[in-house]
């Protein structure tokens, strides 16, 4: 916990941490279950513009729109 409010020390607050490791693996397996089909991703649950980019890029050709 130390090296996470190291890491956040002077930021503006709220902050939110995000295993990018695991995001995208979770970004691999949508499309795996999509089968083929299109994901549109929900900016309601996804508000980071950032995150958006990097599920966008996983889904690859499965992107479907936001």
């Amino acid at each position: 916990m130390k090296a996470f409010l190291h890491a956040i020390a002077g930021e503006a607050l709220p902050a939110a941490f995000v295993d990018l490791d695991a995001f995208e693996r979770n970004a691999a397996r949508l499309r795996a279950a999509a089968g083929g089909k299109k994901v549109r991703l929900a900016t309601k649950s996804i508000r980071c513009p950032e995150l958006l980019a990097c599920a966008r890029d996983a889904l690859g050709d499965a992107f479907g729109g936001l």
